[in-house]
């Protein structure tokens, strides 16, 4: 077992002894990755900036075709903007998602992954 797995099956064991909601401690997406090898700690114990760079291209690019397929390219939106808009929203949502994750660290007293 690599340390990579020790750490993660730590943090889920701390994340349940401190009753984190199951679908915040391993959601299906995690899952999905971590079975394909791929390393990222669980959200909760994870650093602030790698929260936010996972989850503003997982909402910005598709909330982006969306909307200019359906919204703005009729509006004569310009790609460029519709790229700019979709950034700077991905931004936002990672933004907010890595600010909830690191609120609930901070409420439930839970370790960073850098030391576990």
């Amino acid at each position: 077992m690599t340390s990579f797995d020790e750490r993660k099956k730590t943090a889920i064991r701390i994340l349940e002894e401190k009753q984190v909601w199951q679908p915040h401690r391993t959601p299906l997406l995690m899952k999905f990755l971590w079975a394909r090898g791929v390393r990222i700690p669980p959200f909760p114990v994870a650093p602030f900036w790698l929260i936010a760079l996972l989850a503003a291209p997982g909402f910005g690019l598709p909330w982006g075709m969306f909307m200019w397929f359906f919204a703005w390219q009729k509006a004569g939106y310009t790609i460029t903007a519709a790229l700019i808009a979709g950034s700077v929203a991905g931004l936002l949502f990672g933004l907010m998602v890595a600010g909830s994750h690191l609120y609930r660290r901070k409420v439930k007293n839970l370790p960073e992954w850098k030391s576990l």
